[in-house]
């Protein structure tokens, strides 16, 4: 449903403590490390040395003083590093000077990343705390982050934390994006969908200083009081200098002690966060409770460096797919379990998801390092996939005359559910063949389209397009056979369903039309159905946007300066039995979009695959989906859940999909929609039965609110050029559920 933000009466709040007592400030010390932002990642590693190196020489010199580290990935640095100090690190964890704080691997983006990717953050950082220091936090953290899910609390909670630390958004920033009378409360409980909690808690003011003075650090200390809960007498305060490390310094220490001088009503001591949620666990309050999201602080984050999004999913794929063959493989067959390379693998993607590298917002150089971690861990995956595959091949007897005779090609289904699809396959041949037939394990004939030959040297390979019916998890044999006739076949394959002209498409189970002026898709219909499609079609759209590279303070990308219109470049580029494709080529100044929109027999889905040439700085462009749900209420995936939200227009995160569904048509009352599913895109809007993905933002890379762009400067522009996006409209009468 909506947001929706759960506050006891403020009478429910009850005082379990003497209100005589003193406040206690827990100063928690740390140096918060962006491992990669306006740097690359070797300067960033030697931040994290030199930072621990701090940390542990104010613990030689004052015996009282704490202090927290988080994030596994930059423990594994010091141990490669420098294992001196890392033994260092580990007698100060065991006295419990050091406290180890947020038990993933990074302090990622809490949006982008997939559910599983949240998941492993858990496992990799676990296990590794676990054998290197033989100990476990429960301590979610993330005090940098730039928004955090509403189904994080599940992930929270069934990884084995009970806590949550973060931020961002500031109050102020929550209160400008939701209304002025929504408020989210200092410490609460958080609530993912399925009831699952943890303690929440956004502690006053910010995570690090910049080297204080002891006279400043006295006044964040006092402002940290006052700052304290009713019925509690305890509260937060973080110190140490951030963003390119450093931690605490000798004045703030000094700040410390000479606050305690001074102060009569309150004690500032060196603390830890575990102590800090102890103490409000046990303080006899009664918690609001907040089951939503935790938005927004920088919303052009979902799209900008829209090349960093892509990868990103397509190693989280890659990988999930690797690991699920090879624990078939493992688990049938008695394989060998790639365990070392595939966590590799995950901990750089892990890494890679890092706040301001996965959200977009660093140098345009540190990505070249981000690239090269992704392509490894794409190819660890790839491998894994290969060899699993090989394995459960070889025991698979493909010589069964029952199913005929013909090239044998086994096609896999990694999903966890039965799968209609596409299947292209490259058979080898002697000479150029003029027609394809595809079986399969029972012997009926299936759909198949011979797409192209090529030839090298003496040999050629021809390119076949079918539909496959595959189980899950699971496999199924099937025949190709090259230049023989149907009439040597007993065959019961009925024709095609698909059929075509210049402007319009259809299977058995949907029709669409494009405008041969606009080139929008501006019919969707399926079968038997009222019409899906409204407004001026389904376009892109070019919006205005001078914002900075994370778009601070932005609510909406709506400021539409364009479209792309194909001025009557609509043709039919391919008709077969398996696929038919319309191409759709449109202009907007000098940038180029060409769309090729392809439907297929059986399959209730339209996919359209787009090379995109944009020129525009400082704009967003934005695929705009139109429907005719007067009602319309969008759904948006989130890591490993779903979610509703307010067709307000403004920008949001998702995931793979994005749903709209409402009343679309008046005098039926029937219900229905359109789904709109992506290969890397993570920001949305809907307003008025309308969904809107932001497809790429061609922001100057990092570059931060308050500076000025000055024409006598040259700027690196983030997502100019020529890319590749995909996109699948999924049309459906009743609720997005009832989608095959």
């Amino acid at each position: 449903s909506k947001r929706v933000f759960c506050f006891p009466e403020r009478t429910a709040i009850t005082m379990s403590n003497d209100a005589t007592e003193k406040i206690t400030v827990h100063m928690i010390g740390q140096g918060h490390i962006d491992p990669v932002w306006l740097w690359r990642i070797d300067e960033g590693r030697k931040e994290v040395l030199d930072t621990c190196r701090s940390a542990l020489d104010r613990m030689n010199e004052e015996p009282d003083f704490l202090f927290s580290r988080s994030s596994a990935a930059s423990y594994l640095w010091v141990e490669e590093d420098d294992p001196e100090m890392f033994e260092e690190i580990r007698k100060r964890i065991t006295e419990g000077r050091w406290e180890i704080v947020n038990g993933w691997w990074e302090q990622p983006d809490c949006n982008i990343p997939g559910g599983e990717s949240f998941v492993r953050h858990a496992l990799y950082a676990k296990e590794y705390f676990q054998e290197k220091f033989g100990t476990d936090t429960n301590i979610g953290y993330n005090v940098d982050t730039f928004g955090h899910n509403g189904n994080l609390p599940q992930i929270l909670a069934k990884s084995g934390f009970d806590s949550y630390v973060f931020f961002r958004p500031s109050e102020d920033e929550f209160r400008a994006y939701e209304s002025s009378t929504k408020e989210l409360p200092q410490i609460f409980w958080w609530e993912a969908p399925d009831g699952s909690r943890v303690l929440a808690c956004r502690p006053p003011y910010h995570y690090y200083g910049f080297g204080s003075d002891q006279k400043e650090m006295v006044r964040r200390i006092e402002e940290a009081k006052v700052r304290t809960l009713e019925g509690l007498n305890d509260v937060l305060c973080f110190y140490g200098v951030g963003n390119h490390g450093g931690g605490p310094t000798k004045e703030n220490i000094k700040g410390i002690r000479e606050y305690n001088e001074q102060a009569t009503d309150s004690v500032a001591i060196f603390s830890t966060v575990k102590n800090f949620f102890e103490k409000a666990r046990n303080a006899g309050v009664e918690y609001p409770v907040v089951t939503d999201d935790l938005q927004h602080h920088a919303t052009g984050c979902y799209s900008v460096v829209s090349a960093v999004k892509k990868y990103n999913r397509r190693a989280e794929q890659s990988l999930m797919a690797g690991e699920r063959w090879s624990a078939v493989a493992t688990a049938l067959f008695g394989a060998a379990y790639p365990q070392i390379e595939i966590r590799d693998a995950w901990r750089g993607v892990l890494f890679n998801q890092f706040h301001d590298v996965l959200a977009g917002t660093s140098l345009a150089n540190a990505y070249e390092d981000v690239y090269a971690f992704y392509e490894r861990a794409i190819e660890t995956g790839e491998t894994a996939k290969s060899q699993a595959l090989r394995v459960i091949a070889r025991h698979i007897d493909t010589r069964n005359t029952a199913v005929g005779q013909g090239v044998s090609v086994v096609v896999f289904n990694p999903n966890p559910w039965k799968r209609t699809d596409v299947v292209t396959v490259d058979v080898p041949c002697a000479t150029a063949p003029r027609m394809a037939l595809v079986t399969d394990d029972t012997c009926n004939e299936i759909h198949s389209q011979l797409l192209k030959t090529e030839t090298f040297g003496d040999s050629n390979t021809a390119s076949i397009l079918f539909t496959a019916d595959v189980p899950a998890l699971g496999y199924r044999v099937f025949r190709v056979r090259l230049d023989e006739m149907r009439d040597n076949y007993d065959t019961k394959l009925t024709r095609s369903p698909l059929w075509c002209d210049a402007k319009s498409l259809s299977n058995d189970l949907l029709s669409l039309h494009v405008d041969h002026t606009t080139g929008a898709i501006t019919s969707i219909k399926v079968t038997d159905g009222p019409e899906l499609v409204g407004g001026h079609g389904v376009m892109f759209a070019v919006m205005r946007d001078p914002s900075d590279t994370w778009g601070h303070d932005i609510k909406q990308y709506r400021d539409e300066i364009g479209r792309f219109y194909a001025n009557g470049d609509v043709k039919l580029v391919e008709y077969g039995p398996t696929r038919a494709t319309l191409e759709v080529v449109g202009t907007y100044n000098s940038s180029k979009i060409t769309q090729r929109i392809s439907v297929y027999p059986g399959i209730s889905r339209i996919d359209v695959d787009c090379e995109i040439d944009f020129r525009e700085p400082h704009c967003m462009l934005k695929l705009c989906v139109p429907t005719t749900a007067t009602d319309g209420v969008p759904t948006y995936e989130i890591p490993y859940s779903h979610m509703q939200r307010v067709p307000n227009g403004d920008e949001d995160p998702g995931q793979k999909w994005v749903d709209m569904t409402g009343t679309v048509d008046a005098s039926s009352g029937a219900v229905g929609g359109i789904s709109v599913i992506n290969d890397g895109r993570y920001g949305f809007d809907a307003k008025d039965g309308e969904i809107r993905t932001s497809v790429l933002r061609t922001a100057i890379y990092a570059f931060h609110a308050r500076r000025q762009v000055n024409a006598k400067e040259q700027y690196h522009y983030a997502d100019l050029g020529v890319s590749r996006f995909t996109y699948s409209l999924v049309p459906h009468l009743g609720g997005w559920r009832t989608v095959a």
